[in-house]
């Protein structure tokens, strides 16, 4: 089966672990970074553990997103199926900001000359934590603890109105 060049893009993408511009990469240090985001995630998984599971789902991409050795076009998108089943008061312009983020850094990427991607790439990092931090900001903080609903119980007059009405 013959799949469209799009698609292969987006399927073959993967992030460069190390410095394109310098030609350095992560090494062992990917390996510890991968521990690191493994072990933030297995946090946030605990430190939300009360909270409803897509809550949990949200938190932990979150996490993820902040501690990942690597930023990649991909990780932008982990958090948006939870957040839009279960929407925060900011997951709505979360998402907004999302798509525009993406749309400025990541489309016109392939399009620069040398010295201009170094530059729109440094600008991209520096502006990439204040997206991060705008991800974890929007987290639905206040449903850290959630209470599931119980199903109703019924008061004894109300079953003898029954009973008897029956």
């Amino acid at each position: 089966m013959d799949v469209p060049a799009p698609a292969r893009v987006l399927a073959d993408h993967r992030p460069d672990p190390g410095d394109l511009v310098s030609g350095r990469r992560a090494g062992a240090a990917g390996s510890i970074g991968t521990k690191v985001a493994v072990a933030g995630a297995l946090l946030a998984v605990w430190w939300w553990r009360r909270a409803h599971p897509l809550d949990i789902a949200t938190a932990t991409t979150t996490a993820l997103l902040a501690i990942t050795p690597s930023f990649g076009t991909q990780y932008l998108l982990w958090q948006a199926p939870s957040a839009t089943a279960r929407p925060a008061r900011l997951s709505i312009p979360l998402q907004i900001v999302l798509g525009a983020y993406a749309a400025i850094f990541y489309l016109p990427m392939q399009m620069l000359t040398h010295n201009n991607w170094v530059m729109a790439n440094a600008l991209m990092m520096l502006i990439s934590l204040f997206v991060i931090a705008f991800m974890i900001a929007a987290l639905p903080w206040q449903r850290r603890q959630w209470h599931p609903p119980q199903p109703q119980q019924h008061h004894e007059a109300e079953r003898a109105t029954d009973t008897a009405a029956a």
